[in-house]
């Protein structure tokens, strides 16, 4: 586990609706470190200082000063990779109308992230024959709804990262785990839990179970299945749960 934020992040994007200036509780976010090639140490946040307005005296000695509020832009250079290669955000000679949502999750998701809710995006092209043709995106962060224009944002969390169940069908682990920092529903993401495993979801916790269906553990071995969370903004968990063997 990692004391800072370093290493290879997570960026997520969503466009936002005309009239929004956040993203919704079910926005869909495109996982571009995921779906894209984003060249080495290029993504990089940076942090403009706001204008600084001096009260002085006759004789030049400042009296007070004033600070304007800072702004902050968020960049990263994708390869255009592949026959097929699309852009994650289509625009017209650089310029794209469309507002978008920007978070950041570290490589280390247990640490926070931070979160533009509202943000203008612009893109530039360029060519090398070291990197082929790449494409710049910028997001300058915009005022949102409420809160600031940069917002800490931590990807949902899990108090146990492994649970175990009975060998019969329709176990349930116990004690329940608790979520935080979810966004939105917590559901069963099933193209990557294993086929016997299921889960009993409330409010902010989640008990895993094996699915009736199954017919429980046949083997005398324990087994061990992956249960795959996600909430509305994509973050996801990952509980390996074991059932415990037959009895002889």
């Amino acid at each position: 586990m990692s004391k800072i934020t370093w290493g290879k992040p997570k960026i997520f994007i969503t466009k936002l609706g005309p009239a929004e200036t956040h993203p919704s509780d079910n926005a869909v976010w495109t996982d571009i470190s995921n779906n894209y090639k984003i060249k080495e140490n290029s993504t990089s946040l940076t942090t403009t200082a706001g204008d600084k307005t001096e009260a002085k005296e006759e004789g030049g000695a400042v009296i007070d000063t004033k600070h304007g509020k800072s702004t902050y832009s968020l960049a990263f250079d994708i390869y255009h990779y592949g026959k097929d290669f699309v852009k994650p955000i289509e625009d017209v000679d650089g310029v794209i109308l469309d507002n978008y949502a920007l978070r950041l999750i570290p490589e280390d998701g247990t640490l926070p992230g931070f979160i533009f809710k509202c943000a203008s995006v612009s893109a530039t092209d360029q060519y090398t024959p070291a990197d082929g043709t790449t494409t710049t995106y910028t997001f300058d962060a915009l005022v949102p709804t409420t809160g600031t224009m940069m917002q800490k944002f931590k990807a949902m969390s899990a108090s146990a990262y492994s649970a175990s169940v009975a060998a019969a069908a329709g176990s349930s682990a116990s004690p329940a785990i608790t979520m935080s920092d979810a966004v939105g529903t917590v559901s069963v993401d099933t193209s990557k839990t294993d086929a016997w495993l299921d889960a009993t979801i409330s409010t902010n916790s989640v008990t895993p179970k094996a699915k009736a269906s199954t017919g429980g553990n046949s083997s005398t071995s324990p087994r061990t299945g992956k249960l795959v969370l996600k909430d509305s903004w994509g973050s996801e968990v990952v509980i390996e749960v074991t059932q415990a063997g037959a009895s002889q």
